[in-house]
């Protein structure tokens, strides 16, 4: 059985970033089940983000978090198709948090630079074969 850390000159950043994606996806899971009970916690800001259907943004919010731990338990275990989920998703995440800077400016600053830091951890390493 072959090592699947091997294509990392250290190790510890794939799992750095499995830990991460993990920790991000819990956050977007509590996110949304905190929505689901409270809709008037996603209050919009004057001139920002105004959502028509607070409950879908939930549901997709608690979809996304719980695929984003799955995600991140197949990255710590070295499954390459984890590692491609989770470069997909925290490329989504800086996307998807572009558009919410207006609204939640600081907040938004702070998962766009977690989602490159994950995408860097997942991307460092991939296709090498030493």
């Amino acid at each position: 059985m072959t090592d699947p850390y091997r294509s990392y000159d250290h190790p510890g950043i794939a799992i750095f970033g499995g830990v991460l994606a993990g920790i991000v996806g819990a956050m977007n899971l509590i996110y949304g089940i905190l929505l689901l009970v409270s809709p008037e916690f996603l209050a919009s800001a004057e001139d920002g983000l105004i959502y028509m259907d607070v409950t879908a943004w939930a549901w997709l919010l608690i979809v996304f978090g719980a695929v984003q731990i799955g995600a991140s338990i197949g990255i710590i275990s070295g499954q390459t198709w984890a590692r491609l989920v989770g470069m997909a998703w925290a490329s989504i995440i800086i996307l998807g948090n572009m558009f919410a800077l207006p609204a939640y400016p600081f907040f938004s600053i702070i998962i766009i630079a977690l989602a490159v830091l994950i995408l860097w951890s997942l991307a460092s390493g991939l296709g090498r074969e030493d």
